[in-house]
């Protein structure tokens, strides 16, 4: 199975300027825990709600910005990666989501969870 038949197209993203807090408010309202952080060159990074300090981190996100917390080593795959090698990718790197990238265009997002939701048979 490729990622391009599971993927979740609908990313979220935000930008490296936004405020830290911002970033965390959009993860509330969007409930997602990844936020895909784009620039003008295209993939600047992945912002993750545990590099803002979950739920407990306002405080660590007083003046800051999304670009203080994001990861810029960022591991993608492609479309056509199999379910199998994203699985590999996802726990050899300790991740919790793989941004999915066409060519320099963000695609999609596979995340852990979506990974054993799939496992599990949910459509959920």
């Amino acid at each position: 199975m490729k990622l391009v038949n599971i993927m979740k197209s609908d990313v979220v993203t935000t930008f490296p300027e936004e405020t830290a807090e911002n970033a965390w408010k959009l993860m509330q309202v969007k409930s997602c825990h990844h936020l895909m952080v784009i620039s003008q060159e295209g993939l600047a990074g992945v912002l993750s709600e545990r590099d803002l300090g979950g739920k407990n981190g306002e405080i660590i996100r007083k003046d800051h910005t999304v670009a203080d917390f994001m990861s810029t080593d960022v591991v993608t795959a492609t479309p056509e990666t199999s379910l199998h090698e994203a699985a590999d990718l996802l726990r050899g790197h300790n991740i919790g989501c793989l941004p999915i990238l066409d060519g320099n265009k963000l695609c999609g997002i596979l995340t852990t969870t979506d990974l054993l939701k799939i496992i599990a048979g949910s459509t959920e």
